[in-house]
């Protein structure tokens, strides 16, 4: 198995521990553009939960990269 595998993996389940931001997903070289779509779709619902909780009262008070991740998304499906 290689490093790059995990690596997909582990970007699968914790997007964020990973990648610092979403633009770290669009540079990844080792990663092509349907693995990037789905570690930023996981991100994104990761997000999206965040942010609910935070509405609820149960956030962490980490600042939420949804807008981020929205960006890097389209920046994907853009026609190249």
């Amino acid at each position: 198995m290689s490093d790059d595998s995990s690596r997909y993996r582990q970007a699968l389940r914790t997007p964020s521990e990973v990648y610092d931001r979403p633009a770290a997903v669009l540079r990844d070289r080792a990663l092509d553009d349907s693995q990037k779509l789905e570690i930023l779709s996981h991100w994104e619902a990761e997000a999206v939960q965040l942010q609910e909780s935070e509405g609820e009262g149960m956030g962490g008070g980490e600042k939420s990269l949804l807008g981020e991740i929205k960006r890097a998304i389209a920046e994907l499906k853009e026609p190249r």
